[in-house]
């Protein structure tokens, strides 16, 4: 989903994106560059500016980010350089027909998409993952995926990308820096839809966000209605559209601002409820949903988390997991906030998408639109995501202060 997300971080850095149909059987594994603190939008699954590299107080807060997936700005420079060493001489299956058919996973350094990739390739399956960066890519090929270097908003391009694809993982990267984000975010929607319809692409698993079913008054989550839209356009398309909670993830840099001033705080107020949710357990729902490619048409499932938490119970639980068992949330006015997100290295239009995402959470206006049930609920609870990646974020960030 975009995963909304309202946090604060002393430091921002580029990082490190049902119930189950069936018991997840692959236990999560932190690994390298996992517990990296970001606080980028989630719809995503994952890219942000680099920002200055001394401490201070950052508030940011995310609609869906695998929406999560790893900040970085869209930097063209060398990339047809590196697109040419990375792609050129590669036979694919839908040009050659000599290779069996594969998946092609978008976002694959992200919080989603790299665990959708990862999935996959346990099971054997061939994958090809797409990026901006080959040595980001590199942890997958070194297990057996073939990488392809591209630009998100770059049609042809993806349409390289996707040949011969039998399943497609498509998720729009965020840009924080773009001085025009629902733009881009059209540009991105626009080269994934021309792709996908010239590779005459069967299936696709969207990346999408609690308050997709919006079409303004969301922020950076527009974006998403727009992609769902365009793909629902496409003819031949089976496409079912993930949209999912808040990301866990998004708790992180909160590490950064409890030894900042020793409290929790963020945009969305204490006592509202969300629907939580571990990435890891996004991309363990999409992978399956890839590998049975059992959906038909155009759908939309929600993913919800293991249950509804507000900031205020997110302060009881990691203030028992730090020994602080008086640790509170502190709810910050989004009007206040504006200049602090564009020090960070957001324009002033994300910032204000942004702002205005929050006030649609607070305001229920974003929300989601199914009743809890066993199809959309989570396995990973967040006593289990504070225990195993924000305990050890929190006190790696203590021991380096």
């Amino acid at each position: 989903m975009v995963s909304n997300c309202g946090a604060l971080n002393t430091r921002m850095r580029p990082r490190l994106p049902l119930a189950a149909k069936r018991p997840f059987g692959v236990p999560w594994h932190r690994r390298p560059g996992r517990t990296q603190l970001r606080s980028i939008p989630f719809w995503a699954s994952s890219s942000a500016s680099r920002c200055p590299s001394e401490p201070r107080l950052v508030l940011v807060f995310c609609a869906s980010r695998d929406q999560a997936h790893r900040g970085e700005t869209l930097e063209s420079e060398s990339l047809e350089a590196r697109q040419a060493s990375t792609n050129e001489g590669k036979k694919f299956a839908g040009v050659t027909g000599e290779e069996e058919a594969m998946y092609v996973i978008t976002g694959a350094t992200g919080n989603t998409g790299g665990v959708v990739a990862e999935r996959l390739l346990a099971e054997g399956e061939k994958v090809r993952v797409v990026g901006r960066d080959s040595e980001r890519l590199e942890r997958f090929t070194q297990n057996g995926a073939e990488s392809f270097i591209a630009d998100a908003t770059d049609a042809g391009a993806l349409t390289k990308a996707f040949a011969g694809a039998k399943a497609v993982y498509a998720m729009i990267p965020p840009n924080i820096a773009s001085p025009d984000v629902r733009a881009y975010e059209e540009s991105v929607s626009d080269a994934l839809r021309a792709a996908i319809e010239e590779d005459g692409i069967k299936y696709a698993v969207v990346l999408s966000s609690v308050g997709a079913d919006k079409s303004h008054g969301t922020g950076p989550v527009a974006g998403l209605h727009s992609l769902e839209k365009k793909l629902e356009g496409t003819p031949g398309l089976n496409a079912l559209f993930l949209r999912a909670g808040y990301f866990m993830e998004n708790l992180l840099p909160q590490a950064g601002v409890l030894k900042s001033i020793g409290s929790l705080a963020g945009p969305v107020k204490a006592d509202l409820p969300l629907p939580m949710i571990a990435t890891r357990d996004i991309g363990a729902f999409a992978a399956e949903a890839l590998s049975k490619l059992d959906f038909v048409g155009k759908s939309t499932h929600e993913l919800q988390g293991p249950r509804d938490v507000t900031y205020a119970e997110v302060a009881k639980i990691v203030g028992a997991a730090i020994g602080k068992a008086d640790l509170a949330y502190n709810h910050v006015p989004a009007a206040q906030l504006k200049p602090v997100l564009m020090q960070m290295g957001m324009s002033s239009n994300m910032a204000d998408l942004l702002l205005e995402m929050a006030d649609a959470l607070n305001s229920g206006h974003m929300k989601m639109r199914e009743l809890r049930s066993p199809a959309n609920t989570t396995p990973t609870t967040l006593e289990t995501f504070v225990a195993e990646i924000f305990l050890p974020a929190y006190r790696g960030k203590a021991s380096r202060a």
